[in-house]
């Protein structure tokens, strides 16, 4: 039976009602997945996702107003019963036999696509059997009319389709449905970017003068800047911030706070709750970007939860760039607004009021407290609201979208703000009465009786963390660098104590950077170091003021923010641990083939040394032909001075009978020197005999060397241990993908399948190893590995379970977990030691992000 519908018209698949539901999204997403399957093209999971999201948010929603007051949850979410358009009453000859068949069969096909239950839904034929005539039967679907350039621009929107997509699911929605569900993508381009830049009103394109470096490899030669004029964009972090609140509010879908994180001051009783935002800097894609993601959500790592704050393309992010750029209030108040809600200077009022449709509606606004006395670990919350009013206070651009600064300690009431039959916002008193600020809603609440409306008061405290890599947050704290004396940006550990975190007995805590001693310590090196003449500021003075007193800081931090609400970026430990575990197996089987196949070893060692030798002796003749190449452009230096000379003398023989007899003799001697000139550089006549000597066999040596080198390497490749390619084989049969490793970089999902199949992986490559590894020893000593690194797996496992996760998690279970886990890294690599002696490759790891994982009171402090 035939799945797919070509015949099917317009009429049939459109008909009444104004809702559709999740069965019906879940048979046509199956439909297409089953025409692309056809065409033997694959739907990721991402892109059924996406088709079910465009069904969702197309379905029932003919106009602009609703499908904007909405977001895509809410469509999502939506369970409420549906009606779905359905054949006319069946009255004798009105509605002919065969329409009736025609209807019925569509349905059965339908049916037949999701029959088995395999979205969760059984189906059975009773369903679509005859109905009485008297009745309406339930056949086909229902499809609003095709929507507007708006209605497509905010249905893109809302669910995070490209333009490409797009096209895409339309073609195949005709091809398919004979349905044309979005306006063509084109025509809607300015009407996203008018509706995008009505809901970020703070958006702002600007040309910002950043530094640009011009590198020289030479290694001591001096670092050049340019500046260049880049474009930076910026929206505002607290409107951001309350558009994230504003549409989990509405939706139902923020989440309480106590099962997701654990909150390090006192919350006072008239908070309701904490909303908790996370900043983050990515330098990923050629840009740098400031983003702002919500943690009290259901998948608050999705890539659905983040909204850009800055973003900028084409320069370095360095400290300079940073400053200039992002962590300024030249342009926008965003260094501001990122230390107050950082600081936890910040609150989301909410108001909730019954509206003129039998709906409630919910409406927020952003408050920052700019009072000097503020406590972060005791924030201060508002009064609550305590009426209706009509007085304001002259508003700001900011305040007529829901922002608003204003001094707690002076805020005796508030009340909301109301116009005709509409609430428009709030409005602040203080003690004498009068409206010292007044704050606009995002969008009015429209209902019967303002002066009589029961309201609804929620007031939230806003919290957030900032989180980066580790060469970011060093930049932003103005430290060194990994590599410097003192490389932790967390704790005062030297580089040459970072083995003590795998040590029990010594690994102890170390005292900790704070704010005030970063600021103490730049001011410090600013005024023994950078405040000195040029000629004093020399390399031995910044050394030892780095080594013994400020402790690698050598400027202020980028924004003033508590040390407390910089947290590790879990990710970049995951990735960076997982690096070395992949290392482990590497070098491990690496060690036990060159114990077992010494001959081999031989050759392939062999082969390296004369590589190397080669690689040598033809950077030598290179050195040599560049200085014939240099004696040969001095003369063309002589050469061009000469041609320069018969120009002029030529401009003025052009003077005809005014030029006396002596010029013209003159530029016969030129033009005779420049013919010899000429002729010596052609034949190597410039050239000593020695040099001619040297010029043919230097190049003719090149050449061979070259040559040389790219057949030993091919030959070299031929001993490639067979070890690598076994652990190769068994990483891609598992879903990870030793590209990337080779690249230097695991992404998290190869993280993820590396440790969860890590078991399978090390038993098959061991496997194959005991076929090819005629050493008794060794494969007692590859026995017993497996056997330790299962364990260290074990425990990575339980780790990376924990640092995953968006709940809380136990301190003390992380704790021991990474207790254990140390303690089988260090068996592991010590077992490899006496297994090998002086051929040991495995080493202990001493990273930054390792001691992130097991330094004492480093990554544990964030649970």
């Amino acid at each position: 039976m035939k799945v797919l519908f070509p015949t099917v018209s317009r009429e049939q698949i459109i008909g009444e009602g104004d809702k559709i539901n999740d069965d019906v999204i879940d048979m046509m997403v199956e439909a297409l997945r089953r025409r692309f399957t056809k065409k033997q093209l694959d739907l990721t999971v991402k892109e059924e996702r996406l088709v079910g999201a465009l069904l969702k948010v197309s379905f029932g929603y003919s106009d602009a107003s609703s499908v904007e007051k909405k977001s895509f949850l809410a469509f999502k979410n939506d369970r409420q019963a549906v009606n779905i358009a359905r054949i006319p009453k069946q009255n004798g000859d009105q509605h002919s036999r065969r329409s009736q068949r025609r209807h019925k069969t569509m349905a059965k096909q339908w049916f037949a696509i999701v029959g088995d239950g395999s979205f969760g839904h059984q189906f059975v034929l009773s369903q679509i059997e005859e109905a009485p005539a008297d009745k309406r039967k339930v056949y086909s679907i229902k499809a609003s009319t095709r929507a507007t350039a708006g209605e497509t621009a905010i249905i893109q929107h809302y669910t995070n389709c490209s333009d490409n997509v797009m096209k895409k699911f339309s073609r195949a929605f005709f091809y398919t449905f004979g349905w044309r569900p979005f306006a063509p993508i084109d025509q809607q381009k300015d009407y996203k970017k008018a509706f995008l830049d009505e809901q970020y009103k703070t958006k702002k394109f600007l040309e910002v003068t950043l530094r640009r470096n011009i590198k020289n490899n030479k290694k001591g030669s001096t670092e050049l800047h340019r500046d260049i004029g880049v474009m930076v964009t910026h929206i505002s972090i607290a409107e951001n911030a309350i558009c994230f609140a504003l549409g989990l509010m509405e939706t139902g879908r923020l989440l309480p706070s106590q099962d997701l994180f654990g909150v390090p001051f006192k919350v006072h009783d008239d908070f309701q709750d904490v909303i908790l935002y996370k900043l983050s800097i990515d330098a990923g894609n050629k840009s740098t970007k400031l983003l702002l993601s919500i943690i009290n959500r259901e998948k608050p790592q999705s890539q659905d939860n983040v909204k850009y704050c800055v973003e900028m393309a084409g320069v370095k992010d360095d400290a300079h760039n940073l400053g200039e750029a992002v962590f300024t209030d030249k342009y926008s108040n965003m260094k501001s607004e990122f230390e107050a809600i950082l600081n936890r200077r910040t609150v989301t009022l909410q108001v909730e009021a019954n509206t003129q449709k039998p709906t409630r509606e919910s409406q927020a606004v952003f408050v920052t407290n700019f009072d000097k006395n503020h406590n972060i670990y005791q924030p201060q919350p508002l009064p609550k609201i305590s009426g209706i009013t009509e007085e304001q206070a002259e508003l700001e651009e900011e305040n007529k979208i829901g922002i608003v600064s204003v001094d707690f300690n002076i805020v005796a009431r508030i009340m909301v703000l109301k116009k005709d039959k509409a609430l428009i916002g709030l409005s602040f008193f203080n003690c004498a009465g009068e409206c010292i600020k007044s704050v606009h809603f995002r969008r009015s609440i429209e209902v019967f009786n303002p002066d009589a409306v029961p309201l609804k008061f929620r007031q939230y405290v806003n919290a957030a963390v900032f989180t980066a890599d580790m060469d970011m947050l060093s930049t932003f704290l103005g430290h060194q660098g990994a590599c410097a004396t003192w490389p932790c940006i967390w704790t005062l550990i030297r580089l040459n104590e970072l083995k003590d975190m795998w040590n029990e007995e010594r690994n102890c805590s170390y005292q900790r950077r704070s704010s005030e001693k970063i600021k103490g310590w730049s001011k410090l090196f600013f005024d023994e170091f950078e405040s000195l003449p040029e000629h004093l500021q020399t390399k031995k003075t910044k050394t030892t003021l780095t080594q013994t007193r400020t402790y690698s800081i050598i400027r202020d931090m980028l924004a003033d923010i508590p040390f407390d609400t910089i947290l590790f970026a879990t990710l970049h430990v995951r990735l960076g641990f997982t690096k070395t575990l992949v290392n482990f197996v590497f070098d491990f089987f690496q060690c036990v083939e060159d114990r077992d196949t010494k001959a081999s070893l031989g050759s392939r060692n062999a082969i390296e040394c004369e590589i190397k030798k080669l690689g040598e002796y033809k950077k030598w003749l290179d050195s040599e032909l560049e200085e014939l190449l240099k004696a040969i452009e001095g003369q063309d230096t002589v050469t061009a001075g000469i041609l320069e000379r018969m120009a002029y003398a030529n401009g003025i023989l052009e003077l005809g009978d005014r030029v006396s007899t002596t010029y013209k003799e003159k530029y016969k001697e030129i033009l005779t020197q420049a013919t010899e000139q000429l002729r010596k550089i052609r034949e190597g006549e410039y050239l000593t005999d020695e040099e001619k000597s040297q010029q043919i066999p230097l190049v003719e040596q090149s050449c061979l060397t070259a040559k040389t080198i790219s057949h030993l390497t091919s030959l070299h490749s031929k001993f490639d241990a067979r070890s690598r390619r076994f652990i190769v084989e068994a990483l891609k049969k598992h879903g990870v993908d030793i590209q990337v490793y080779f690249d230097g970089v695991i992404n998290g999902p190869h993280c993820i399948k590396f440790v969860d199949n890590g078991i399978k992986i090390i038993r098959l490559i061991k496997k194959k190893m005991m076929d090819i590894v005629e050493d008794e020893e060794m494969k007692r000593a590859m026995s017993t590995f497996g056997e330790k690194f299962e364990k260290v797996l074990t425990y990575t496992q339980l780790i990376q379970a924990q640092l995953m996760s968006t709940k809380i998690q136990d301190a003390e279970v992380f704790k021991a977990n990474r207790d254990h886990l140390r303690r089988a890294i260090v068996d592991l690599v010590g077992f490899s030691e006496r297994t090998f002696g002086d051929d040991n490759k495995l080493s202990l790891p001493l990273t930054l992000k390792c001691l992130s994982l097991f330094g004492d009171d480093m990554i544990d402090r964030q649970f």
